[in-house]
């Protein structure tokens, strides 16, 4: 397979635990004063807010310092809500699927992926992490399935697309599949880096079709 995956910056995982968290959080009966919880989930909001914006000026370090600060401000109001077990197991298993990533267990990762789907059926980009771990393993097939899920949940993933001409390209044997991929993603990505290269590979393509 070509050199590269199109892998989804673990950050963006912890932003979508933090949101699904806090909308948990607004919306269920707590025991502690309604003002000092306000407080906590502000400042947490304060922290996120923060690691979002060295996230975007591409200062990663600091943005996951930020973003493990807000996290640890709600993972101690999630403690003592007995009734968001879910919730709080669905951010477990994304955190261990990450640790597990980080650390070359694709293996384990898939599993902690796959229970974590399981609480978030409709979430795109646990899908597209697992599938990546699928390609490690090259268990290509179930990474092309989880792959196709992603673009049914969100249309315009280009990356999905990129992955998805890689794998019917190198892997799945299918050129013309392929090279719908690969169009795919020059029409969401027509600005990105390698669309030329792409292109070539568009071409390469055209002479072993025809």
């Amino acid at each position: 397979m070509r050199n590269k995956h199109k892998v989804s910056y673990p950050i963006i995982i912890l932003i979508i635990a933090f949101l699904i968290t806090e909308g948990a959080l607004m919306n269920t009966q707590a025991q502690e004063p309604k003002l000092s919880r306000e407080q906590i989930i502000q400042e947490s909001r304060q922290h996120f807010q923060e690691g979002e914006r060295f996230y975007n000026q591409g200062d990663y370090s600091r943005a996951d310092e930020e973003f493990k600060k807000a996290q640890g401000l709600l993972d101690g109001l999630i403690k003592n809500q007995p009734a968001e077990t879910e919730k709080v197991d669905y951010i477990e298993f994304v955190k261990k699927a990450l640790e597990s990533a980080e650390n070359g267990k694709s293996e384990e990762a898939i599993t902690h992926y796959l229970k974590a789907i399981a609480l978030s059926p409709n979430n795109a980009n646990l899908h597209y992490n697992l599938a990546i771990e699928y390609l490690k393993t090259r268990q290509f097939a179930q990474g092309a399935e989880e792959l196709n899920r992603v673009i049914q949940l969100n249309p315009k993933d280009s990356d999905a697309y990129y992955n998805l001409g890689v794998l019917y390209e190198d892997y799945l044997g299918d050129l013309k599949l392929a090279k719908f991929y690969y169009t795919q993603y020059l029409k969401f990505s027509p600005r990105a880096a390698d669309a030329d290269e792409v292109k070539k590979w568009l071409r390469q393509i055209d002479k072993k079709v025809k």
